[in-house]
């Protein structure tokens, strides 16, 4: 028996948008794209101010980052493990954060 295992789709996670940009509304505008693209409902939240733009993912959701990367017109090299996102403002647990850096900017 041969067993398929289906990668999650970007309308399964949970996903956020960080500003670490300290750019009001980047965050927020960020996430109504994404969510008219087909993401579903998606999280605008802060982080810490960051200097580049990435996009972190939990275990199985790197196919979504990259997805996300893509909508968003953020390099598709900048993914990252989520082990290593910036400190959120937020307690919530996250399969993918877009977080906004300072070279994203205005």
């Amino acid at each position: 028996t041969t067993t398929t295992t289906v990668p999650p789709q970007p309308t399964d996670a949970e996903i956020a948008v960080a500003n670490g940009a300290g750019v009001p509304g980047i965050a927020g505008d960020a996430a109504e794209l994404l969510t008219d693209a087909g993401f579903g409902e998606v999280a605008a939240i802060n982080s810490v101010p960051v200097d580049v733009t990435t996009v972190y993912y939990a275990e199985g959701f790197e196919s979504v980052a990259a997805e996300v990367a893509a909508t968003l017109f953020i390099d598709p090299e900048a993914l990252d493990v989520m082990a290593n996102v910036p400190d959120l403002a937020t307690d919530e647990e996250f399969d993918v954060v877009a977080v906004l850096g300072a070279d994203i900017g205005p």
